[in-house]
């Protein structure tokens, strides 16, 4: 690895209107840590002033890792990226007062690094548009709907676009069904699929309920069964027939949860980056989602480093607004299913895919692509469940590189939807 060239770097800092702005207001110094190598850049009221050679052991901040580690962080390594976010991982770490440097300023360093990644030639991340696809066919829908569930009375909003064959779509951890707007709009799957897009309760555009729960003296953790009744009863108050579920990260893991819990309900499930089981992300800390002086714009700049690195810049930011508009402590709440509740280590044989289709699906840029208990498991341990990885597609696909997550995703789409029609005689 190449030393920092100091006056390139600091001048290419001071340039970048994005980490500019996200520096505001900090007085910091930040080691960067290189095996035996360190390099400091000094910020002060806002402005960075300096970047040299490491003197002494006064630092705020220290990034540290191994030669290999930051080579591969500088080459935009996936594994790597996804070290840096979490703070710790093999080979980087991220040492500082959490409080009072990573919280506000957490997008700032991940800024810093990307700076540092363009000078050390690696391409650009982030794609751009010229226009917002699908633009012309954007006419979905939206509506609310009432249901009653354990005697609390909600009020869930959804939007639709096309016909055919009902198909629900279930949003990410914390998010809500904008993240879906794009497939909605796609002509060629309005031809095909009715799509109707959801906000779970308390997400979104879907408000707490105002009768039957006093839900501001606790906090929200619906659980694993609470979340399955939601969907259930929203189904039923549609009056849909067993429809396909297609839901992404918790989305998919509760698509698939649903039918081994409640086959009965569902047709055929498509689960998008939903992991078999999740022993590998015990070390995440969830702690930080709920705590009131963290704001949501933390969580939500982490959401940028795991969707797709070679997506539109635009799209991938407006992922990133989406969760920064979450209720306080729903992500969290989301987060406890996500990680503690869904194993289909125990739950999955009771999928019967002779009678419930399912299709496990992973992007080819996902932190979870691969990991043991990832989603190419589950074929392996549920008979008769198919799995693909999509190519050049990550987290959030459907959200922030959409032309490629629709055509990727519907030749599985139609796949699914026609076995569901033979096992259901139509």
């Amino acid at each position: 690895m190449t030393n920092f060239q100091h006056d390139k770097v600091l001048e290419a800092l001071q340039a970048d209107r994005e980490f500019t702005y996200a520096i505001r207001d900090w007085t910091v110094v930040i080691r960067l840590q290189r095996g035996s190598a360190a390099d400091d850049l000094t910020i002060e009221g806002g402005r960075a002033v300096a970047f040299a050679a490491a003197t002494g052991d006064a630092f705020d901040v220290r990034i540290i890792g191994t030669e290999d580690g930051w080579a591969k962080l500088l080459s935009g390594d996936p594994a790597a990226r996804y070290a840096l976010l979490t703070g710790t991982g093999p080979g980087l770490q991220v040492e500082s007062d959490f409080m009072e440097h990573q919280v506000g300023y957490g997008q700032a360093l991940r800024r810093l690094v990307r700076v540092l990644r363009q000078l050390e030639g690696t391409p650009a991340e982030e794609g751009t548009l010229t226009e917002d696809p699908f633009a012309e066919t954007d006419i979905a829908v939206g509506r609310y709907l009432r249901f009653e569930v354990d005697e609390v009375q909600y009020r869930m909003y959804y939007e639709e676009a096309g016909a055919g064959e009902p198909l629900l779509l279930q949003h990410t951890a914390g998010a809500d069904s904008r993240q879906w707007r794009h497939l909605l709009a796609d002509p060629e799957l309005q031809k095909r699929y009715r799509m109707i897009a959801y906000d779970l309760p308390f997400h979104g555009r879907s408000l707490p309920p105002v009768v039957g729960a006093r839900w501001w003296e606790q906090a929200y953790e619906p659980g694993r069964e609470l979340l399955m009744k939601w969907v259930v009863a929203f189904k039923n108050a549609l009056g849909l027939d067993r429809p396909l579920i297609m839901g992404v990260s918790v989305g998919g893991q509760l698509a698939s949860d649903i039918l081994a819990f409640q086959g009965d309900e569902i047709g055929g499930a498509i689960s998008v980056n939903g992991t078999y089981h999740n022993d590998s992300l015990g070390y995440l800390d969830n702690s930080p989602f709920d705590n009131p002086r963290v704001p949501r714009e933390y969580f939500s700049s982490l959401m940028y480093e795991i969707s797709s690195p070679i997506a539109p810049e635009a799209l991938r930011r407006e992922n990133q607004w989406i969760y920064s508009s979450n209720g306080p402590g729903v992500y969290k709440g989301d987060n406890l299913y996500y990680s503690g509740e869904h194993d289909l280590r125990v739950d999955g044989h009771l999928i019967d895919t002779a009678r419930t289709p399912m299709y496990a699906t992973v992007g080819e840029f996902d932190p979870v692509n691969g990991i043991p208990g990832g989603p190419q498991e589950i074929p392996d341990n549920i008979p008769g469940a198919r799995f693909a990885v999509l190519p050049q597609l990550s987290h959030f696909a459907m959200a922030d590189d959409p032309v490629r997550f629709n055509a990727a995703i519907a030749p599985i789409l139609d796949e699914v939807a026609d076995e569901m029609r033979k096992v259901q005689g139509r």
